[in-house]
């Protein structure tokens, strides 16, 4: 891929998916590690909430990667090699 290549809309489409998901996935799986804690089960809260930690970071770069993304399709200046998927 050259550097006026651009990015493939779908790269797009995912992270922007990601960063808007991920956080409601945040929310459920420390619930359910919550729940876990106040029923008495603290190695199945600890092993949930440490998945939920995980869940954090993943929005986090899936937050950058959508910066970067946004960024280097302004960087092409928004024109049509940057909305067209890549051919193969």
């Amino acid at each position: 891929m050259s550097l006026n290549a651009g990015l493939p809309k779908s790269c797009l489409s995912r992270l922007l998916g990601a960063a808007l998901l991920l956080p409601t996935v945040i929310v459920v799986v420390a619930a359910f590690g919550f729940l876990l804690k106040s029923l008495g089960d603290v190695t199945g809260a600890a092993v949930v909430l440490r998945v939920a930690q995980g869940t954090v970071v993943l929005w986090v770069l899936s937050l950058i990667g959508l910066l970067l993304a946004v960024a280097a399709k302004q960087a092409c200046g928004g024109s049509a090699c940057c909305d067209e998927d890549e051919e193969a």
